[in-house]
């Protein structure tokens, strides 16, 4: 954890200056190095894990007493139970002795970076970074709200911000659980949620809300995209028709919201390359090449064959098919020459000659060959 000293003084008072001479030097088999903040409740100090060597944020609440062990035993408990990338994971509760008092301590993760209220003091973020981080926060809360957690406390000081721009919750100390999630209101996550999204988005607070009107009434700077403004208004108007009920339904908008914005501009193709009319397109190409097969098929079997090697014309009278599947032709003068012959590939074969076979692609076959491709025998065909 990390910060300002301002982070939890929800007073708005400066922090009370430190004095370093008064600062422990261990808290319970912590080792103390600074102080990073104060709140209303305690002081957060960056410290050593003496025994598993690690820094944490150790927060140490102000006040002895059944009470305040309470208190912080109830918050580590809900914190711990929340295992979420984008909220701050507790390490240990106990108490330490201090002033014959014993002052309760909650050790949970070092974040190193700063908060987004102090981020915030630099003016407006970046569209895309808003989107960013509220995407984040609201997976978070999202998170803790199915499971009967709500923060409570949700404002710009308890973010957290790392140098890989990842954006954390800390600071359960107002939150409220119950083993009943679907009875658990998350109204007042969701209210203070729109008011960070306006924070981020314009770097002001927005306007207070008139008694009996609703907040949403307010106009929004131009500045802020017409989506996320739409959001942040539904977040913020209680008499809306339909109210977010939890961040989950924050978050989903978000992600809709995001999708124009997620990189650069997109380039949208025409109708007619959609993937629908795509399919359609491969679909008629499909039938005009089956189809081009077919005419091609039919063209060739239709074609006479061509004239021997030798130049020696000839011509075949209508074929009659014969029985076995050849093809059987006339010629005056010459009716009982035996060629092999193919109706379907076009091949012929005269075994009284050199010339054994041939095809429309202009290939030869020799004689056993020519037999076993399927020629058959037939008469009245000249050879060469």
């Amino acid at each position: 954890m990390a910060g300002k000293c301002s982070t939890g003084n929800e007073t708005g008072e400066a922090c009370p200056a430190t004095d370093l001479t008064m600062l422990p030097e261990t808290v319970g088999h912590y080792t103390i190095e600074h102080e990073l903040g104060r709140g209303r409740n305690g002081t957060v100090y960056l410290a050593r894990d003496m025994r598993l060597d690690r820094r944490v944020a150790l927060k140490v609440l102000d006040r002895s007493g059944a009470d305040a062990w309470g208190e912080a035993l109830d918050e580590a408990r809900i914190a711990s139970a929340l295992d979420h990338p984008h909220i701050c994971t507790i390490y240990d509760v106990s108490e330490a002795e201090s002033d014959d008092r014993s002052l309760p301590y909650i050790a949970m993760e070092y974040i190193e970076g700063r908060s987004l209220a102090e981020a915030l003091e630099d003016g407006p973020l970046d569209r895309l970074v808003v989107q960013r981080y509220a995407t984040q926060l609201c997976e978070a809360l999202a998170y803790a709200h199915e499971r009967g957690v709500v923060h409570g406390d949700v404002k710009a000081s308890n973010v957290l911000i790392t140098p890989d721009a990842e954006a954390k919750w800390v600071d359960f100390g107002s939150a409220v659980r119950s083993r009943r999630p679907e009875a658990v209101s998350a109204q007042a996550d969701v209210w203070k949620m729109g008011i960070l999204l306006y924070q981020m988005a314009t770097g002001d607070d927005p306007p207070p809300a008139s008694a009996g009107s609703p907040s949403a009434a307010f106009p929004m700077p131009r500045s802020v995209p017409r989506d996320l403004a739409a959001i942040i208004e539904r977040c913020l108007d209680r008499g809306a028709e339909r109210p977010y009920s939890s961040a989950r339904d924050i978050l989903e908008d978000l992600r809709v919201e995001a999708e124009p914005a997620s990189g650069p501009a997109t380039r949208k193709d025409p109708p007619f390359l959609s993937r629908p009319f795509l399919l359609v397109w491969l679909a008629l190409a499909a039938l005009l090449s089956i189809g081009a097969v077919v005419l091609l098929s039919a063209y060739l079997l239709r074609r006479p064959p061509a004239a021997s090697p030798s130049g020696s014309g000839w011509r075949v009278s209508r074929p009659a098919v014969a029985s076995g599947g050849s093809r059987q032709t006339t010629q005056a003068g010459n009716p009982d020459v035996k060629v092999w012959t193919n109706g379907r590939s076009m091949k012929y074969h005269c075994p009284d000659s050199p010339w054994y076979g041939r095809t429309l692609a202009g290939q030869y076959l020799k004689q056993g060959d020519a037999q076993k491709a399927g020629f058959a025998p037939a008469y009245g065909t000249p050879c060469p």
